[in-house]
């Protein structure tokens, strides 16, 4: 069975313990000096990882490192396919001037040339076809640039005699790749006098267009050859046409003049030594 305290009791009880706790603190002394602190504790275990973070920014590029040292060289490659040979060099002041435009294989003439480089050799050769050149002889530009070369005859057997006949080229041929030609006539001989009564005829014509030239008094069949006098590039003269005057000496040619406008000397040239020459004017248009 409980027993159980009477109310004065359990109040005077209360009572007491307050007025014990009171006595306790007005007996209890000032606040002493807090302590030194106590060491540290032993360090716990380490917690599990943690989630991965965001990547960071780029840091700032580093300084280029030196050069590293050079390879060993590759092997040769093949050779390469040689090219083909250049064309000479052509000089565009070189030119030359034959001290005959008619002759035959057998006689003296002369060749004069200006423009070559100073002290340039030079050789002289007649071609008579593609594949047959003719050289006569050489010498060699004075200080400047010039020559006079004189020489006995072309010569040469029979055959070369026969297949020199017509309108040839005579061609100065420099070392150091200067170039010029001017153009003769061979004929077979002499024994027959030219024609002193020739005479040549051309009209206006425009460049690039047909006219035709009339001429007569050539020897019979004469073949003639018609050169425009310093009308070619490089100021020598340019061949127009050639053909054989009739039974009568008289000719006449229809040719496309391909010139530049202007006035030059046409000269007839006959293989057996006619000549005779005519204005020819060439104009931009009719």
């Amino acid at each position: 069975m409980r027993k159980r305290f009477h109310p004065r009791v359990a109040a005077i009880a209360l009572l007491f313990s307050m007025f014990s706790i009171f006595v306790l603190l007005a007996c209890a002394g000032p606040t002493g000096r807090a302590g030194l602190p106590g060491l540290p504790g032993n360090p716990g275990n380490p917690g599990g990882q943690g989630a991965q973070g965001p990547q960071g920014l780029p840091g700032a590029a580093g300084l280029a490192g030196l050069p590293g040292n050079p390879g060993n060289p590759g092997p040769p490659g093949p050779p390469g396919i040689p090219g083909s040979p250049g064309a000479p060099a052509v000089s565009p002041e070189a030119s030359i001037v034959a001290s005959k435009s008619v002759l035959t294989m057998d006689e003296s003439f002369a060749v004069w040339g200006a423009g070559f480089n100073l002290g340039e050799p030079v050789v002289i050769s007649v071609t008579i076809n593609d594949s047959l050149d003719r050289i006569v002889g050489s010498g060699a530009a004075n200080a400047g640039g010039a020559f006079e070369i004189s020489f006995n005859a072309i010569g040469g057997s029979e055959a070369i005699k026969a297949a020199a006949r017509g309108i040839r080229a005579i061609v100065a041929t420099g070392a150091d790749g200067s170039t010029a030609s001017v153009p003769v006539m061979i004929v077979r001989t002499r024994t027959e006098d030219p024609s002193p009564s020739t005479s040549l005829a051309a009209g206006l014509v425009a460049t690039g267009e047909e006219t035709t030239i009339w001429g007569a008094g050539f020897l019979p069949n004469e073949n003639v050859t018609l050169v425009a006098i310093g009308a070619a590039a490089d100021g020598g003269d340019k061949i127009v046409i050639g053909d054989a005057a009739n039974a009568s000496g008289a000719l006449m040619l229809d040719v496309v003049i391909n010139l530049d406008a202007g006035i030059y000397t046409l000269k007839a040239v006959g293989a057996k030594g006619s000549e005779a020459t005519a204005p020819l004017v060439v104009v931009t248009e009719k």
